[in-house]
């Protein structure tokens, strides 16, 4: 199989299997068979180390509202690092199973969520994550459903809007401006108000879902953003059938097929423009680094590639950049920008 595959979905979903082959209490296998239901059904993607398609939480708020799915269940697989604070224990592979509202509904939330002010088929996404914890060897579902309401506007946090013990809870991964990064509309719908009891009530149980399933709502809003984009392409690696053929005869759980997500024709590149060294309203007199972003043109949005601007004008005082494509024997792509002084 190919290296890029990691069939997360399946290990997770062998082992909850020979958990509920066996007694586990009424509550965990309510939580376990729930989401294990959709984890098979889910369309799976494998997505790079830590689960960030982009680092850009300002071009998802710009695509907010044109956030959808394109399926109604899929499924992130990522290699990752840090911390499950509920159990304190470190966690390097995840999964961010993510659900549609306007097309389905978590199987362990039906007739759940309207209770808890989610409208059925608003405009939303839903988000578990579910993480591997490597001093435990076992998966665990994060013990509530992050829900993301598209229908309001995404905020600038004011300095002190994100807790302290939040803020302690996600040290391990926070990256710098988190404070000042856009805070997207979020509620969590604890999977039973047993675990609110547990983790210390409810506003320290809210910071400890928010702190354990922030990654996977990362992943879940930068992956709907990019396939909205018109140049954003999906490839499709099928699972290999004589293995699963022989899984299946010995009673474990087959592997996937598993899509992987690609930019078609290398990107979008705007030529002829002020980016490109014109002197219209937006030139930029300084050469400087672009990062990848979302651009809305017209009635599509599209995938633009991280550049060099006006790295002409550069001066001993003011270096540039020449980025170009550079093929190394550790770099299997090849396509990796680097920086050139």
């Amino acid at each position: 199989m190919r290296n890029d595959v990691l069939n997360l979905s399946t290990h997770c979903l062998q082992q909850w299997r020979e958990e509920l082959a066996g007694a586990p209490g009424a509550l965990h296998r309510r939580v376990l068979s729930g989401i294990a239901r959709d984890l098979e059904r889910a369309v799976k993607f494998v997505l790079p180390e830590g689960g960030r398609l982009m680092d850009d939480d300002r071009s998802v708020a710009r695509v907010f509202h044109d956030l959808r799915l394109p399926f109604p269940v899929v499924a992130l697989e990522y290699r990752s690092t840090g911390v499950v604070a509920a159990h304190e224990t470190p966690s390097s592979k995840r999964i961010s199973l993510i659900w549609d509202a306007r097309q389905a509904e978590p199987a362990l939330l039906e007739g759940t969520a309207a209770s808890r002010g989610v409208l059925p088929g608003a405009p939303g996404l839903y988000v578990q994550s579910i993480s591997y914890m490597d001093d435990y060897e076992a998966w665990m579902p994060v013990m509530a459903t992050a829900y993301v309401d598209l229908a309001r506007e995404p905020v600038i946090p004011e300095p002190g809007d994100v807790s302290e013990l939040e803020l302690e809870l996600v040290r391990h991964r926070l990256r710098p401006g988190f404070e000042r990064s856009p805070a997207f509309p979020v509620q969590f719908i604890a999977h039973d108000d047993f675990f609110l009891d547990h983790l210390g009530g409810e506003a320290a149980a809210d910071a400890i879902f928010r702190a354990d399933s922030g990654d996977e709502l990362s992943a879940a809003l930068a992956f709907a953003a990019l396939t909205t984009c018109a140049n954003v392409a999906m490839e499709t690696v099928r699972a290999p059938a004589p293995l699963n053929r022989k899984r299946e005869a010995s009673g474990k759980t087959p592997f996937f097929d598993t899509r992987i997500l690609q930019v078609a024709d290398g990107g979008y590149v705007r030529r002829g423009t002020a980016d490109a060294g014109g002197a219209g309203s937006h030139a930029s007199p300084r050469a400087h680094l672009r990062r990848g972003h979302i651009r809305s043109l017209g009635e599509r949005n599209v995938w633009v590639n991280a550049a060099a601007v006006n790295a002409w004008k550069a001066t001993p005082a003011q270096p540039g950049y020449q980025l170009q494509a550079v093929r190394d024997e550790n770099d299997e792509a090849g396509d990796l920008p680097r920086p050139r002084g």
